[in-house]
């Protein structure tokens, strides 16, 4: 999928494939804002898209690994990186 734009640095765009009831978006965010470098304020999850764009507050500490980990928790088997963290 062509991912939602960025608007800033330190930002990540993944697609969660089975983000499709109502609720899932809350579950994806609450999984991600326990990662200690993810900044919850940003999470920006779309139903319709799939696709969660958030900042972290270091690249250096960004783990897809950790990401995938709290999203599966979350009961989503599926997470696809599809930009970050960037650079601006």
């Amino acid at each position: 999928p062509r991912p939602v734009p960025t608007d800033g640095p330190n930002q990540v765009v993944i697609h969660v494939p089975a983000m499709t009831c109502a609720s899932c978006p809350e579950k994806v965010a609450a999984a991600l804002a326990k990662l200690e470098w993810v900044r919850g304020a940003t999470i920006q999850a779309d139903r319709r898209t799939r696709q969660v764009k958030f900042a972290v507050t270091d690249r250096g500490r960004f783990s897809l690994d950790k990401v995938r980990q709290a999203v599966l928790e979350a009961g989503f088997r599926r997470t696809d990186l599809l930009v970050g963290p960037t650079e601006r």
